[in-house]
């Protein structure tokens, strides 16, 4: 999936995850978009660069999915604090199958996540 186009990875493909997915496709960039939900991949799937049916809370499937080759990571998982919040762990902890994780923001669906991310998570803007 590597040339000149930013390749950005989106776990969560619900509203949110969706409409950044094709915003970010209009802009030009590679979306490889990841949801635990087939029928929330199944709906934008041929629209993204690539599309997986996948649980991000898990770091061995994380590792497979091969976030290192990416230049941005979005977590996108408004409907599940406690998976944002592994998912976005996982995105950001360096790991040995990931040793240099790619930049990553998350988004928010409520006020407590919202809240919750930029206290401990602090997410860096995506590349320009």
């Amino acid at each position: 999936m590597k040339d000149n186009k930013k390749q950005i990875f989106i776990a969560g493909l619900g509203r949110f995850g969706q409409s950044l997915a094709v915003n970010l496709l209009e802009q030009g960039a590679e979306v490889f978009g990841v949801d635990a939900r087939e029928s929330m991949v199944e709906e934008i799937a041929d629209q993204l660069t690539h599309s997986a049916i996948a649980n991000t809370t898990d770091p061995k499937v994380m590792a497979r999915l091969g976030l290192a080759d990416f230049d941005a990571a979005v977590c996108a998982i408004g409907s599940d604090l406690e998976a944002s919040l592994m998912t976005t762990l996982l995105m950001k902890v360096p790991s040995t199958l990931s040793p240099n994780p790619p930049r990553f923001c998350t988004g928010r669906s409520s006020r407590k996540q919202g809240q919750t991310g930029s206290s401990f998570l602090r997410p860096r803007s995506l590349p320009d």
